[in-house]
């Protein structure tokens, strides 16, 4: 078969800039989401099959400034535009605001657990603090975590069923669980 274009993102002259692809099973096979921008425009997110007709633009229009960092939340995907937390089912007009999360927060770093069932994101409120908060997705299921940071907890992994992150308490830069 050879080696074939799945597809021209930005078509015309200017190339694609693809950046952070990563692979996902979301229940109907595995997807591969990836960022891409024209050099003049912004990142806007988009959800491959590998094939040209399964290729697509999963962030609306109206995001201008999408964060790269995105994982599975159940059997969708999460993602930090616009300083807001954000839910897609994959599909193009799927994506939606996090429910229960105020719109005045500056949201940042979001990971998900092992298993896709919680994601974990930081807060920046307008009081200038920093906490570190949880969802299953649900407005019921919005819980924090910490607060009490003097900077966003940032540099977040998922290590055997615990969250580690680097944040500024009273002191220093330090690892957190």
């Amino acid at each position: 078969e050879g080696t074939v274009l799945v597809r021209d993102i930005v078509p015309g002259i200017e190339d694609s800039n693809i950046q952070s692809m990563r692979s996902f099973d979301l229940g109907s096979g595995p997807r591969l989401v990836f960022s891409a921008r024209a050099r003049s425009g912004p990142n806007r997110l988009w959800i491959s099959d590998g094939t040209p007709g399964g290729t697509w633009r999963i962030s609306p229009p109206e995001l201008t400034s999408l964060r790269a960092q995105v994982d599975r939340l159940g059997t969708g995907l999460v993602f930090i535009a616009n300083q807001r937390v954000w839910l897609s089912a994959g599909n193009p007009g799927s994506a939606r605001p996090l429910p229960g999360v105020n719109p005045a927060w500056n949201c940042s770093s979001v990971i998900s657990d092992d298993a896709g069932r919680r994601c974990y994101f930081a807060v920046e409120l307008q009081s200038g603090g920093h906490e570190l908060w949880s969802t299953d997705g649900t407005e019921n299921g919005l819980r924090i975590v910490r607060s009490g940071f003097k900077y966003a907890p940032l540099q977040m992994a998922y290590h055997r069923g615990a969250l580690l992150f680097v944040a500024r308490g009273a002191g220093q830069f330090d690892l957190w669980r």
